[in-house]
């Protein structure tokens, strides 16, 4: 091979495979996201009742985040809450371990889901991930 040569493919074989790469991570169509202002807003559009965000999370959230994945069933975003009202919710939760910067790792089940709450309580600041168990079977 020509020196010419080889440093066309030597350039194009990498620039091929960093178009390839940022084209696949753009195919992300199954996943979804959404934002509400308040979780009246979810309320009316069923996020709850479809199992995305368990409804005991406070009566005051609000710049409720959601994105689900709808190939791997999950889940994470973020909501704001009334620091007041944190202590109810986490009465709800398991755990309450420090973790980074002050915030508390908690879980909750229901339904075959389990969420796992990053939670700042001074701030109403609640980051989460959801995902489904396993069945045994």
């Amino acid at each position: 091979m020509a020196p010419r040569a080889y440093k066309m493919t030597v350039v194009r074989i990498p620039l091929l495979l960093v178009v390839t790469f940022l084209l696949g991570g753009c195919s992300d169509s199954d996943t979804v996201t959404s934002r509400y202002p308040s979780r009246a807003d979810a309320e009316a559009d069923k996020l709850f009742e479809r199992g995305w965000l368990p409804a005991i999370i406070p009566a005051s959230s609000r710049d409720i985040t959601v994105s689900n994945d709808l190939d791997l069933n999950l889940s994470e975003g973020e909501f704001f809450c009334s620091p007041g009202e944190v202590v109810e919710f986490v009465r709800h939760l398991q755990g309450g371990n420090v973790s980074e910067q002050g915030y508390r790792l908690y879980t909750y089940t229901d339904g075959g889901c389990t969420w796992t709450f990053v939670v700042d309580a001074g701030a109403g600041h609640c980051k989460y991930r959801m995902h489904f168990q396993e069945r045994d079977g």
